[in-house]
């Protein structure tokens, strides 16, 4: 008898508000009611494979910004600060 641990994602509409005059998309995943610790049977599995990509990185226009978006410095400072970080 073999022990696994699986995981899951999906939905479950508590109450359904404005849902009800504007309809649910059918992109949704509706989940039963569950219990945690409540054990389940399996009646359909597949395996996904799933990969990420990290950020892109920062060019020197990119930075400079991110740096504008956030606040940090003033424009006098962009270009000793990307002196730094090059150095």
């Amino acid at each position: 008898d073999t022990v696994a641990l699986f995981r899951t994602s999906g939905s479950v509409v508590l109450r359904p508000g404005f849902t009800l005059a504007w309809g649910r998309s059918t992109k949704d995943t509706d989940l039963p009611p569950l219990v945690e610790g409540q054990k389940l049977d399996c009646q359909h599995l597949s395996g996904i494979s799933h990969t990420t990509q990290p950020p892109a990185r920062y060019t020197e226009a990119s930075f400079v910004k991110e740096l504008e978006t956030l606040g940090v410095g003033r424009p006098s400072t962009y270009a000793s600060t990307v002196k730094v970080l090059r150095d």
